[in-house]
């Protein structure tokens, strides 16, 4: 009897030991998939469906806003939408072309939208007739076609999915048949099929998925879970977006055509389109009428010089801040992506073809405490993103230690070998002329390991410091919980170090965006509580004793790290700072 419960025992340790030898293993694997994806940096999302055959109009109508949600802009009830779907015949689709078009554009992976929020699908799903093979006149499964093409060109290839469903009739109730929401709750029979369709998806029919995006909805965090476990028990290496919510994806999703203001220690991804422009780049520029991410064939384009600088550059700072950049393409309804769309993406990739080391497989600056310079490394070597107007200038590498063994410039490496100081501050004095129309980028080789200074702040003649706004390392918030995964300008930090030991009396002048709230400020390990009324905090905030040379982390952040959102769900606290000034006054 003693031996047969010691077999037991010894049979549920080994099966204990390797569930947990399992989990590591598909750990490190997911990893090193996290990895080989971050190292790919830029790629094509591809924003197509029924919708692209309408074109933007509805009815002979033109509806304001993304091309992609026409339904819920013109509150078209889902029966009758229906019946535009089968005007839906991409006939001119060619899988290779798409793929050739990415690839000269230095793409290295393709998102595609298999299912929007309209419900409709673009692969031969057995979950419902609503279909590109079952409800269109065309007969092909154009995700299969794309996704061999992509293989076969060594492409990654993901697919975008709509966690909501305009058209599935087990979806939320509605208020009335046209009125629809891209934050909606997903019913126990609604989750069931999205899990169905996921598991067709990831069954291997579409290869080894690179990525899943997904998008909009208020999953529940078990929702989430699964959708998450059925993704990584089909497909392990799969990476899974951060749109899925409550902290389940691999990766964050920044908010649409946004940018944070500096970098991201962990892996993310900056979805943009090409139509969604400030009023300060193109006066009298309306995104209500002309920012889409689906195909409108009645807006118009921004000139050619102007976007392709522009997508450069933001390419640069995303990749310099840690992230992957998704840059957008709208094809039309008969499968073509049109030439104003291809003729930007030439221009980026011949860019690429030039300046792409500084791009790929690279790491992000290591002068976090300087976001607005605009740089990448790799072992032994920085690369600085420079725009015209530094032409002539010396470029200031500030806190740099490590010794400058050459500077030169990618587009002329073996001509060019520029002038530089290490004298006080390191610095390279740069040419009159780039090469490049657009962005061009200086390469400077440094000897040994990478060391940068992190800037204090030292006292004044009457030893009292003041820490001011313009000196601070300014970050935001980043989360998963919800949708609304970025709040730039959220946290201030400082690096200072007194003279002399004492007793500090603490000042504060702080200005939020927002009209009340509470900060904390941290003084090392120290916290004192800031609040915030009418926009305002002003005045002392307590003492506290500080050594002689004693090099402390100051910052100031909202009090509590989360907050119930007015859907009920959980989210970060989106409390931004606008001014603040801290100063540290020697009293005794």
């Amino acid at each position: 009897m003693k031996t047969r419960i010691y077999l037991v025992l010894l049979m549920i340790l080994c099966l204990s030991s390797m569930k947990s030898i399992a989990q590591d293993q598909l750990k490190d694997m997911n990893s090193a998939s996290l990895e080989r994806w971050s190292d790919l940096k830029y790629g094509m999302f591809i924003h197509w469906g029924d919708f692209s055959s309408l074109g933007g109009i509805y009815g002979g109508e033109k509806y304001p806003r993304l091309g992609e949600q026409i339904q819920r802009h013109a509150q078209v009830p889902a029966d009758e939408y229906e019946k535009s779907v089968a005007g839906f015949n991409p006939v001119d689709f060619d899988a290779e072309m798409w793929v050739n078009t990415a690839r000269e554009a230095g793409m290295k992976y393709m998102v595609l939208t298999v299912k929007h929020h309209n419900g409709f699908c673009l692969w031969d799903t057995r979950t419902t007739s609503y279909d590109i093979i079952d409800a269109t006149p065309f007969p092909r499964d154009p995700v299969k076609e794309l996704a061999d093409a992509c293989e076969q060109a060594g492409l990654g290839f993901g697919v975008y999915y709509s966690i909501i469903d305009w058209h599935y009739p087990g979806s939320v109730e509605r208020e009335a048949p046209g009125m629809f929401s891209v934050f909606e709750t997903i019913p126990a029979a609604h989750q069931d099929y999205s899990v169905a369709q996921l598991r067709e998806l990831c069954s291997g029919e579409y290869g080894q998925l690179l990525q899943i995006f997904f998008d909009m909805g208020l999953p529940t965090p078990e929702q989430s879970g699964e959708y998450r476990s059925v993704v990584k028990e089909l497909l392990p290496g799969c990476q899974i977006n951060g749109r899925v919510m409550n902290n389940k994806g691999d990766f964050l999703t920044m908010p649409d055509n946004a940018v944070p203001n500096a970098p991201i220690q962990q892996s993310w991804e900056a979805p943009g389109t090409l139509y969604h422009w400030s009023q300060d780049e193109i006066p009298g520029w309306s995104n209500e009428w002309w920012n889409t991410w689906g195909y409108k064939s009645w807006i118009p384009t921004p000139p050619l010089e102007l976007q392709v600088g522009k997508q450069i550059r933001k390419m640069a700072v995303i990749v310099s801040r840690g992230g992957n950049f998704l840059l957008n393409v709208g094809p039309d309804g008969t499968g073509r992506i049109i030439d104003y769309e291809k003729k930007i993406l030439r221009e980026m990739g011949d860019w690429l073809k030039i300046y792409g080391d500084a791009i790929y497989a690279s790491e992000p600056t290591p002068f976090t405490r300087n976001p607005e310079l605009v740089c990448t490394r790799k072992p032994g070597k920085l690369y600085f993103f420079l725009d015209k107007d530094m032409e002539g200038k010396s470029l200031e590498l500030p806190g740099m230690l490590s010794r400058i063994a050459r500077a030169y410039l990618m587009s002329e490496p073996e001509e060019t070998t520029l002038e530089f100081s290490q004298a006080e501050e390191s610095k390279v004095l740069l040419p009159n002329q780039f090469h490049s129309r657009w962005m061009e980028v200086l390469v400077v080789e440094y000897e040994g390991d990478l060391e940068i200074e992190t800037p204090v702040i030292h006292p004044d003649g009457h030893h009292n410091m003041w820490l001011p706004y313009h000196d601070a390392f300014i970050t935001g918030s980043y989360d998963s919980e919800s949708y609304k995964s970025l709040a730039n300008d959220t946290h201030c930090n400082w690096n200072m170090a007194a003279d002399r030991k004492g007793i500090y009396r603490i000042r504060i002048d702080l200005r939020s965006k927002h009209q009340t709230g509470d900060y904390i400020l941290h003084v090392g390990d120290k916290t004192f509580p800031i609040q915030v009324t009418e926009h305002v905090a002003s005045g002392i905030i307590g003492d506290m004793e500080l050594q002689r040379s004693e090099n402390l982390t100051v910052s100031v952040s909202p009090a509590e790290k989360k907050r119930m959102n007015q859907n009920g769900a959980s989210e970060f606290n989106r409390l931004m700072l606008e001014d603040v000034n801290i100063f540290f006054i020697l009293s005794k």
